[in-house]
């Protein structure tokens, strides 16, 4: 027999669930009105004064459950109250929310508020839309590129022209995988300039997202990055609003493309709900209608990693066909040399060398550099000084006997280190000498610029992998060195051998410091 829910019990288990929210612990006012699909709410509320539930959700646009969820957060965050008045539940601003909704001008009549939406999106941002004729007539239009020229030139603007509709339903298809898998680069289209074609993709970095122009025009290269969070906002202010807005004016409700805006506005909401789908998507699938045993698996790997860098990092790296082997490896490889690859002299290293580490908004780069250059002054150790061997180099540390992995790592992983009472734990697949110390150099350096009790190496070109390999490239062969050996003459095979590094090391190393060093 199939139960069916009538629309009284689905109105009284909305509102319990909202009543639930009220009385536990508030929310921050703050990150609930980070959400546009929260904001449009307090705005509607505060301004049309609906007199039920029912009544919001038509002023929205938007089903029941999914204003449901909307109002529990901004309850949650007392920003709205909901009065009992007869069988008719009123949302109500709070003295907070009416003061929140001010600030933020959304108690302006609705053609204040939509020049006030048209005047941001006049300010530069990456990407906007152009809508071609009247509501009625749909959604065509153009996505515009806006790209800051190398030459100083200013800003060069690109359209593609395509169906505003479809185009943001397939962005919000790949939202998370485009946003959250790093080093995986995401197409955006091929647009039109005057000069010709040019195609654009995205790749996360980590807390940073590059745009990859290819065509006539050409990008600065810090240009190019832009913060992930700036990025998420500009896409869902200037492109994914605009498109749900100009479908409402068209009369058009319940489209699929609303349908997954609402839900994504909703993930980002919930904290535990953001998490578990930033990790589905670094893991390259989405967070939507997974099975229980996948869902599961995420669950469990949010739980055992939870610094997110980390995790995303790690989900990167193995994606979701190699989860499973890549979390038995790991936990296997910890366990069986727990008792030899203890870093024991890490965390004092880490604490004496605290004041030293540079500020997030260093280049990644720089961050690893530094950490290497003050590690190697900090145990003595001059421009061409040498750590000998891997197994110096794991003494060195406070590990009583180096043993690398026989077991090679899954997917591009290639080291791990944990945490147990003694220390942290390196583990690494053996890949080699040379090869496995540059491996293990890039696990400490990762634990002393970020003191993390977990983290992974792998062949990922992210912001994090990025400040190990400085790192490890820096304190096995110093870049003064290599210079000044290569300038008197010694050929660079004997230069690596010398600091027991690989030769494509010591190349990095002199191609990208000669001129720093050589004259010197």
């Amino acid at each position: 027999m199939t139960s069916t829910i009538s629309g009284n019990d689905l109105r009284d288990r909305m509102l319990a669930r909202v009543r639930a929210v009220a009385t536990s612990a508030p929310e921050d006012a703050f990150k609930v009105l980070a959400s546009a699909g929260n904001r449009e709410l307090l705005g509607l509320i505060g301004r049309e004064a609906p007199q039920s539930i029912s009544a919001l959700s038509e002023l929205a646009g938007r089903a029941q459950p999914n204003v449901s969820r909307s109002l529990s957060a901004l309850v949650g965050a007392t920003l709205v109250t909901v009065r009992q008045d007869g069988r008719a539940s009123v949302p109500e601003l709070t003295d907070l929310g009416r003061e929140k909704a001010s600030e933020l001008g959304l108690l302006d009549a609705p053609a204040r508020a939509q020049e006030a939406i048209e005047a941001s999106a006049a300010e530069p941002s990456f990407l906007t839309v152009r809508f071609d004729g009247a509501p009625d007539d749909g959604v065509r239009g153009a996505v515009l590129a806006h790209l800051p020229r190398r030459d100083g030139q200013g800003i060069a603007t690109v359209g593609l022209e395509t169906d505003l509709e479809a185009w943001a339903g397939a962005l919000l298809d790949d939202w998370w995988r485009m946003l959250y898998r790093r080093d995986a680069p995401h197409p955006l289209g091929t647009f039109a300039a005057a000069s010709g074609q040019v195609s654009i993709a995205l790749k996360s970095h980590g807390p940073r997202i590059e745009r990859i122009v290819r065509g006539p025009i050409t990008m600065a290269r810090d240009a190019a990055f832009l913060a992930l969070e700036e990025l998420e906002h500009d896409l869902i202010a200037h492109v994914l609003q605009p498109v749900a807005t100009r479908l409402r004016a068209g009369r058009r409700f319940d489209r699929p493309m609303q349908a997954k805006l609402a839900r994504l506005e909703e993930t980002r909401a919930f904290p535990a709900e953001h998490a578990f789908a930033r990790t589905a998507g670094a893991l390259g699938i989405s967070p939507y209608d997974l099975g229980d045993a996948r869902a599961d698996a995420i669950r469990r790997l949010i739980e055992t990693m939870p610094d997110e860098d980390v995790r995303l990092d790690f989900a990167s790296a193995v994606l979701d066909d190699e989860l499973g082997a890549a979390s038995e490896w790991v936990s296997g490889e910890l366990r069986d040399h727990a008792g030899v690859n203890t870093m024991r002299r890490l965390p004092e290293l880490a604490r004496q060398l605290s004041a030293v580490r540079l500020p997030t908004s260093a280049r990644p780069w720089q961050r690893g550099t530094a950490m290497a250059r003050s590690l190697r002054q900090a145990m003595g150790l001059g421009p061409s000084a040498t750590l000998i061997d891997l197994e110096h180099l794991a003494e060195s540390f406070g590990s009583d006997y180096f043993a690398a992995s026989e077991t090679k790592a899954p997917a591009v992983l290639c080291g791990y280190q944990g945490h147990a009472e003694a220390g942290p734990i390196v583990v690494v697949e053996d890949d080699g000498p040379e090869r496995t110390a540059f491996t293990l150099a890039r696990a400490i350096g990762d634990y002393l610029v970020f003191e993390s009790r977990a983290s992974c190496v792998a062949n990922r070109y992210t912001d994090r992998q990025a400040v190990g390999r400085a790192f490890a490239a820096e304190f096995l062969a110093p870049a003064e060195g290599v210079v000044h050996m290569v300038e008197e003459g010694v050929p660079m095979e004997r230069v690596a051998r010398h600091f027991g590094t690989t030769l494509r090391v010591v190349h990095h190393q002199y191609d990208n410091n000669a001129d720093r060093f050589a004259d010197a």
